[in-house]
């Protein structure tokens, strides 16, 4: 699946789950509480490819202490972030970071610059690479459109 396919695909409840790494219950959890409120068809809640990205980068955070009421505050600009740069994340370049404390959010695509912040900053940082998410969802899209995930579904059924 090229690029330009996965940024337009629209990612499945569980399949966000199964690329965040969380239950159902808690991205329907996450929705209810304002979150991250994805696109709704009927019953089914559907995720943009940047938006399946933000609930990795979510999940992320959650696995690595962050508070939902920090994660709030934080939504929004780790959206605008990954919207803002969609095309380049699935393109697999450059690579992406967020450091966070909590309260503040640094973007950066510099290596150096990340390890320059981290050493002059008093309080301590969470690091995510947001790239690493994107390749994540990547994968899991030409995995689970392929023969690989034809033969997973025949095994689930014995």
């Amino acid at each position: 699946m090229t690029a330009p396919d996965v940024q337009q695909r629209e990612f499945s409840s569980s399949d966000v789950c199964r690329m965040a790494g969380v239950t159902l219950r808690q991205l329907q959890w996450w929705d209810e509480r304002g979150i991250f409120s994805p696109q709704q068809e009927g019953r089914r809640r559907l995720y943009e490819s940047s938006g399946a990205i933000a609930m990795m980068v979510i999940a992320e955070l959650r696995r690595k202490g962050v508070s939902l009421q920090k994660i709030r505050r934080l939504t929004r600009t780790i959206r605008r972030e990954i919207d803002r740069r969609q095309k380049e994340l699935i393109a697999g370049k450059p690579e992406v970071f967020l450091l966070t404390d909590g309260k503040g959010t640094h973007f950066e695509d510099d290596p150096a610059r990340v390890i320059d912040l981290l050493k002059r900053s008093r309080k301590p940082f969470l690091l995510i690479s947001i790239s690493d998410q994107a390749r994540r969802m990547a994968e899991f899209r030409q995995i689970d459109s392929g023969p690989a995930r034809r033969q997973k579904r025949q095994l689930d059924l014995f």
